[in-house]
């Protein structure tokens, strides 16, 4: 599959990033700095990008079959919008492109407050309702440093 991550820099987007590519997967990391991907694999991609621009989204997920987001605030607890307007931008620049399946791996929505709420609202909402998606499934993450498991 060719894969679209976004949020490749932190943690669990290197994990993401890191686990597609030793499944053989194309991916792209799009990031806001892309001095941050150490991982050299010629089946990775590296764009510099703006995960809340719309038309750089749309511009750069020509042709994927998913799209990954594991964007998560730097500071829990200082407000940001990153999560709202990257969630706008993701979703409109999907419709645009074709892109139809979606994941989003955070644990922001999990912190109190009215960002959370706009984004889980949108979340549940609005990409349902513009990527036409016949199925949702959610699960709270939970990140830590064992080997990775295929049981669930």
């Amino acid at each position: 599959m060719k894969l679209f991550v976004i949020g490749a820099t932190g943690r669990t987007g290197r994990e993401i990033v890191q686990q597609a590519l030793e499944r053989g997967h194309q991916v792209t990391a799009f990031v806001r700095s892309p001095e941050s991907i150490t991982l050299k694999n010629e089946r990775l991609t590296v764009l510099n990008g703006n995960a809340m621009d719309e038309n750089q989204l749309f511009d750069a997920m020509q042709n994927y079959d998913a799209v990954l987001s594991a964007l998560g605030p730097r500071r829990v607890f200082k407000p940001s919008s990153l999560l709202h307007d990257s969630a706008l931008g993701n979703t409109r620049a999907m419709h645009r492109s074709g892109v139809k399946r979606l994941v989003i791996l955070s644990a922001a929505a999990h912190f109190p407050g009215i960002p959370n709420r706009i984004v889980s609202f949108i979340l549940r909402s609005h990409m349902r309702d513009s990527l036409d998606m016949g199925s949702c499934a959610s699960q709270r993450p939970r990140l830590d440093d064992r080997p990775a498991s295929t049981s669930h």
